[in-house]
């Protein structure tokens, strides 16, 4: 198959195909030294702001969420959690809680609830 379409010269710096974002800033021991100390620098950040809002959801619901994997939560599935512990904790009947829920996240989020239609 070689010999009908003849064999292509490897490039040995292939050209990427698409832009980095956060391109390596350099191939040497010091660049990636650099790099390295950026992106620990940003894990060290995502992981305290975890801790905060973990923390506030303690406060707000009085119940440990420090062993709760929210990561694999859907928006319903923790607008659920939210409204459940809002019922509880304000002695609310659980449709009134999810209609706060819904409302509290329009309000917060105006331009997102745009581009839906309004529920019932």
């Amino acid at each position: 198959m070689t010999a009908m379409f003849g064999t292509r010269p490897r490039n040995p710096h292939p050209v990427a195909s698409t832009q980095l974002k956060t391109p390596i800033l350099d191939h040497n021991a010091e660049g990636l030294k650099v790099e390295n100390a950026l992106l620990y620098r940003r894990l060290l950040y995502l992981m305290q702001q975890d801790l905060k809002l973990r923390a506030a959801l303690e406060l707000a619901t009085g119940e440990s969420w420090d062993s709760e994997n929210l990561t694999d939560l859907t928006g319903d599935q923790l607008e659920e959690i939210v409204a459940n512990n809002m019922a509880h904790g304000l002695q609310i009947p659980i449709d009134e809680a999810r209609k706060r829920v819904r409302d509290h996240k329009i309000m917060a989020n105006p331009a997102q609830s745009k581009g839906e239609k309004a529920s019932p």
